[in-house]
């Protein structure tokens, strides 16, 4: 059913309908390296008139309840928040200025909404940090993963696939989140992240396959936010903690379980530390906490 009235102006009150002349980058310069000037989009983010900046360094999160654990972590008081369309974006406080906290934003095509948002607003540095179920023993819950490459089992990357766009992290920012987790004290696991569309068709079969081929962990966002990050020639890198089992071939959860929590915490802290470190070392152009503000 098509949205109307004020549920189609609080969804996209901030993207504007343009049919521009070629295909266009946040900042309205033409996307090059082999971007088809028939490439033509009707909405196209942008940061609206009246929209106030926010942080160069962001951290996203998918689910209401990881949010949770995140904004505790950081000491972020959860009333203080500013609305972006269906997600929530909270400004961290000292030691952690310059960088913020969304979500939620679950499943590949709402944490693109998130993300094409989130760059059309000014962020530059953004760590997606998350849930996630574990293909192997090598990952119980409470690991913490960094993930290095994906398997694209999502739908929304397809849309952004122009023949230069890599679906990987960010190099830099993956080097600094891994500073950060090892000053955290955290032993990471590294490898590859199955990401999915469809949680209850997580088969026995795909992950038996998946496993014997090198996929630590499953979930449901990485490999299309590291494609429109590419995209959008935007930094972005993941950190995901494992808060369900899967390898047993039986589902085991530990969602309320302490080293889950705990990993996610220090996964939080780690993030927001890389991205401060970003933020103050990105020279002139560098944005603050100044420039946050709330919307009333």
């Amino acid at each position: 059913m098509p949205l109307v009235g004020s549920q189609a102006q609080g969804l996209w009150g901030s993207l504007f309908l343009i049919i521009p002349a070629a295909s266009r980058s946040v900042d309205g310069t033409a996307l090059e390296n082999g971007s088809s000037k028939e490439e033509r989009v009707v909405i196209e983010p942008r940061k609206g008139r009246r929209e106030r900046p926010i942080p160069a360094g962001v951290i996203v999160g998918f689910t209401s309840s990881d949010l949770a654990v995140l904004r505790s972590a950081l000491r972020i008081p959860g009333r203080d928040f500013r609305r972006l369309d269906f997600a929530r974006l909270w400004a961290c406080s000292p030691p952690w200025e310059g960088v913020a906290l969304a979500g939620p934003a679950l499943g590949a095509p709402a944490a693109v909404v998130l993300l094409e948002r989130l760059i059309a607003l000014g962020a530059r540095w953004i760590l997606s940090v998350g849930s996630c179920g574990s293909l192997s023993p090598e990952a119980p819950i409470g690991t913490v993963v960094v993930p290095t490459h994906a398997r694209c089992e999502e739908g929304t990357s397809q849309h952004y696939r122009a023949p230069w766009v890599r679906m990987a992290p960010d190099s830099k920012l993956l080097d600094s989140l891994r500073l950060a987790l090892r000053r955290e004290g955290v032993t990471v696991r590294e490898g590859g992240v199955w990401t999915t569309d469809a949680p209850f068709r997580e088969t026995l079969e795909k992950i038996r396959s998946y496993s014997a081929e090198g996929d630590l962990v499953v979930d449901m966002e990485t490999s299309a936010l590291w494609t429109v990050a590419s995209f959008r020639r935007t930094s972005l890198a993941t950190a995901l903690v494992v808060s369900d089992e899967l390898w047993t071939l039986k589902w085991r959860k530990g969602f309320s379980d302490p080293r889950f929590r705990k990993g996610l915490g220090c996964a939080a802290r780690a993030a927001a530390s890389a991205l401060g470190d970003r933020v103050q070392g990105s020279g002139p152009g560098r944005r603050d906490s100044g420039a946050f503000g709330y919307d009333p």
